[in-house]
């Protein structure tokens, strides 16, 4: 009797929410009502009421789509919306949540904060400067530890948190500088200049940050020694070394005293009072923290074993905002991440695929958050993210992560086609998009810009986790490195029951699954914004057979593509690139088949001079090739070999500088089929790259592509950037457009 009365009313709310066909459609809209049947007449009002009438409909087997349609509003959630295995779709179904046609959806964990008041009495410690000017705002969760924000919104703008002046440490750090980062013992406290550190009444609120995005809590701080201790280990070492710029200087974050300028804030949890400086000299109604570290997990069952996993299937996410949500954190008791290697074992995102499979993210805004914008965990396998925008992310745009280094190869065959993506790594050290142990993926047709640091990173496995050393080029390391191995053994990222005791390079290879990724038709500018090491594409450690082809690339700092550490069979092609083009590393990658243009006397560094690495049919106008003497065996390959430079095509301004640049290439050995000449462009200057006939690049190889599907579709680059100025638009003001042929 139960079951017949379950079927009527599962009947009868078919029929009033809306059924056409095989789709389902349940209403949400912020005045709507959870006792209500989710109709479009009599919407529900909150998402997780939704998600239990979809779970009832799914219970009882019914078939064909469904579609959760919300109204226009901000949909505030003060929990993470998880869909589980109990919502995830059947086989050839479809789960879609959705916008209402044509209105605005925000889905946010953003909090306000009101009850300000202008702060009467001056305390001591306030700066000269914000005495009058800060108000105050009592936030008793705060103070209670029920709740705590690392980032503070004034609708969608970010606030700047109080920052103190830079200072250096006082530790002079031994030789060498990179093996020494895997010593814990140089890794695990700060040796401060007189007045640089406090030990502060709240010290768990302040944060040391190294350089721009690399945050540490201090646990505790002895101002006699000028020692403060870590809560997590450094990356690298610590100390000084005065002739180099790795190290870039430490501040200290949200101590009041720094509290100086207009729109900077602090939070004080002992207190439990936030103060703020507003621009305009009052503070409005719409300043905001997230409360959550995720809006919405899509959530299987993720076993350890190899396999065993069950994926949510089916789920879309389409039309909407994803907005406010909080910064990672490293704390102490972090014990994956002890030893600096851990980075992806703690980490969150606005929106959260974790055991998913045929999901999709499509036409959302992504945006105003203190970490990770999409986030793709562990077995993620199909997943769409398509036409969307997104923008002012804390750390990484998009970020595939898969199991570590093992035999467990589960996250894959995902595509990342037609984003505009801009405005990463706002807050911590991130990319555009990072693919970690992640492979097959397609990332194609995105915009991509005004990124700090990397637009795009492939990574995955180095030799040395596993206690196998380059003994050339840590030569003067190794008593350092052969401890490594025992470190490494405490972490859980790499599956040590699989991987066994690999002795060779060789052998580790089967355990980096970042291969086969496809980079191609994106448009990438003003990205590595901040000066450092790094690259607009970079890969390392990431497996073989990842392909970077025909991406526009200009205004960055360092280099546009990177084959750094670890990197084999790597294929760069048809790429057209403004400024300094390749940083070449390890065996059997291929450049070919590019136009770099204005890249100076290093557009393209060798650093492996390996045998097995192919330079051809590339055209170099102003711009040429530098040996690097740092020359790495045996991991790498033999010292004294080279890389094959053949079939290239170069021209210069300066006609005589490029005439005897040509003239040395040959007598190294190279270019025996390559040419010096014009290579005809037909019209540079304008945006035009097809070369006219008679060209002497179609003499050397070079074979024309089509660069009219580049950028987004529906904003193609090329298009675009002549209707802009051509030639204004791709430089900057370190590069100038110098057309030879014109």
């Amino acid at each position: 009797m139960k079951i017949r009365l379950g079927v009527i009313a599962i009947i009868t709310m078919l029929l009033l929410v809306g059924c056409t066909e095989r789709t389902t459609r349940f209403y949400v809209a912020t005045d709507g009502n959870d006792g209500n049947v989710g109709s479009v007449e009599q919407p529900f009002a909150t998402l997780e009421r939704a998600r239990g009438a979809v779970r009832q409909l799914l219970a009882s087997k019914a078939d064909g789509d469904v579609e959760v349609i919300i109204r226009s509003g901000d949909y505030f959630l003060s929990r993470t919306l998880i869909l589980g295995l109990e919502d995830s779709a059947q086989k050839g179904q479809t789960i879609t949540y959705k916008a209402y046609p044509g209105e605005g959806v925000v889905v946010t964990s953003g909090r306000k904060i009101n009850g300000w008041k202008k702060l009467r009495v001056d305390k001591q410690k306030i700066a000269d400067a914000a005495k009058g000017n800060l108000w105050v705002a009592n936030v008793p969760s705060v103070r209670s530890g029920d709740w705590y924000f690392r980032t503070l919104y004034d609708g969608q703008d970010r606030l700047p948190r109080a920052r103190g002046p830079v200072f250096k440490s006082t530790e002079i750090i031994p030789e060498s500088f990179l093996a020494h980062r895997y010593r814990p013992d140089l890794r695990d406290d700060v040796h401060f200049p007189v007045g640089a550190i406090r030990n502060w009444d709240n010290l768990s609120d302040i944060e040391l940050l190294k350089g721009e995005r690399n945050f540490r809590n201090i646990v505790s701080v002895d101002e006699r020694s000028q020692i403060a201790k870590l809560g997590v280990l450094e990356t690298y070492a610590t100390g000084n070394r005065p002739e180099k710029t790795k190290n870039k200087g430490y501040h200290i974050e949200n101590a009041i005293e720094y509290l100086d300028e207009p729109g900077e804030w602090v939070l004080n949890s002992k207190e439990g009072k936030l103060y703020y400086w507003p621009e305009d000299g009052t503070v409005g109604n719409n300043i905001q923290a997230p409360v959550l570290d995720e809006l919405i997990r899509v959530e299987g069952k993720n076993v350890d074993s190899i396999e065993g996993d069950i994926p949510v299937r089916g789920i879309v996410f389409d039309g909407l905002t994803f907005a406010l949500g909080k910064r990672v954190v490293w704390l102490a008791d972090d014990k994956a991440i002890q030893h600096g290697w851990g980075l992806f074992d703690k980490n969150n995102a606005l929106l959260r695929f974790r055991g998913a499979e045929d999901c999709a993210v499509r036409n959302c805004t992504i945006r105003s958050t203190g970490a990770n914008g999409i986030r793709l965990d562990l077995y993620c396998n199909g997943i769409e993210i398509a036409g969307n925008h997104i923008y002012d992310i804390g750390e990484c745009g998009i970020f595939m992560g898969g199991y570590g280094p093992g035999l467990k190869d589960v996250n894959k065959n995902n595509t990342v086609f037609n984003n505009e993506i801009h405005g990463c790594a706002r807050v911590i050290n991130g990319k555009g998009i990072l693919i970690w142990q992640s492979g097959h993926n397609v990332v194609k047709n995105n915009l991509i810009y005004d990124i700090r640091s990397h637009a795009v990173t492939i990574s995955g496995v180095r030799p040395r986790y596993f206690g196998i050393y380059d003994g050339y080029k840590w030569k003067t390391e190794y008593e350092d490195f052969k401890g490594m191995r025992d470190l490494m053994e405490n972490m859980r990222t790499i599956r040590w029951d699989e991987v066994g005791e690999p002795s060779t390079y060789q052998e580790i290879w089967r355990f980096s699954h970042s291969r086969g990724n496809v980079i191609e038709d994106n448009e990438m500018h003003d990205c590595m914004t901040t000066p450092g090491d790094g690259n607009v594409v970079y890969l390392s450690g990431g497996g073989k057979g990842n392909i970077v082809r025909r991406n526009l690339i200009y205004r960055f700092y360092a280099w546009a593509i990177r084959t750094d550490d670890d990197q084999d069979g790597t294929v760069m092609r048809d790429n057209i690139i403004f400024g300094k083009a390749f940083k070449l590393k390890h065996t059997y990658n291929k450049i070919e088949n590019n136009i770099l243009i204005d890249g100076g006397d290093n557009s393209l560094v060798i650093m492996t001079n390996s045998p097995t690495c192919s330079i051809a049919k590339n055209i170099f106008l102003n711009t040429s090739y530098l040996h690097s003497k740092n020359v790495f065996a045996p991991t790498y390959t033999d010292k004294s070999s080279k890389a094959v430079i053949d079939n290239n095509i170069f021209h210069f301004q300066d006609a005589a500088k490029g005439k005897q640049f040509f003239d040395d290439m040959r007598k190294r050995g190279h270019e025996k089929n390559g040419v010096y000449g014009d290579p005809m462009f037909k019209d540079l200057k304008n945006g035009y790259v097809d070369l006219e006939q008679g060209s002497p690049a179609m003499e050397a190889g070079f074979e024309p592509f089509d660069v009219s599907r580049i950028g987004l579709i529906e904003k193609p680059a090329f298009e675009r950037l002549r209707k802009q100025g051509f030639a204004e638009a791709v430089n900057s003001d370190e590069f100038t457009l110098n057309d030879p042929t014109k």
